[in-house]
């Protein structure tokens, strides 16, 4: 155990009591088991992933900086800052295709790939997700998961000012959401939520957007 961890029992989790920075540590930096709760207690948390075991949460007020949070399970992130990942904020995937995300008065913002990123479920609430490299919230289109049955929920929210890597529009359609469409209930759902734009996962180039936000 890091020694600017220690655990809390009762919550089956650790508590940050200091800024870390892992430059140059073995990547993922911090590994999480199944039911555990990292709180970052207004700390930052640099240059490195951390690894979520089934169903985690991280708990701000807090930063994780130059890395983002990879689950195999359910990941909830509450008031934490994602920012500056050298690949995806949040990402939720799993070989069954069942990984989940909950992002909760958070601001997910400038990750070299996707904001969040997840196979069946994505909820957003209050949060804001700006500035990231490809995509802003993502289905998982990974070869093991039913894109069709992943969904994106968003209350009162900012989606954002994404897709700005280079690949975008030149290789790549890249939005603010992202979503596979085909029955009625498919359409990610976006209550008091701005976004800039919307793309049909699998629809090719220059595809179809999912008649969501301001530009579609």
């Amino acid at each position: 155990m890091p020694a600017e961890t220690q655990p809390r029992t009762r919550l089956r989790g650790y508590v940050l009591t200091a800024d870390m920075d892992c430059t140059g540590e073995p990547n993922p930096v911090l590994l999480l088991a199944n039911h555990s709760r990292l709180e970052l207690a207004g700390h930052t948390l640099s240059n490195g992933d951390v690894l979520c075991s089934g169903r985690c949460m991280i708990h701000g007020p807090g930063t994780i900086s130059g890395g983002g949070v990879i689950g195999n399970g359910k990941v909830t992130v509450i008031r934490t800052t994602i920012a500056r990942s050298p690949s995806n904020g949040v990402l939720a995937i799993n070989s069954r295709g069942h990984g989940r995300a909950t992002i909760v008065d958070s601001v997910i913002n400038d990750n070299a790939m996707t904001g969040v990123e997840a196979d069946r479920m994505t909820k957003i609430f209050r949060s804001t997700i700006v500035g990231n490299g490809r995509y802003g919230v993502s289905v998982s289109v990974q070869p093991f998961n039913d894109c069709a049955r992943g969904r994106i929920r968003s209350w009162t929210s900012e989606i954002s000012g994404n897709g700005l890597d280079a690949v975008c529009g030149t290789s790549e359609i890249c939005a603010d959401v992202a979503a596979c469409v085909g029955r009625r209930n498919d359409r990610p759902l976006l209550h008091q939520t701005s976004c800039g734009n919307s793309y049909e996962l699998r629809s090719g180039m220059p595809g179809r957007n999912c008649n969501l936000c301001t530009l579609d």
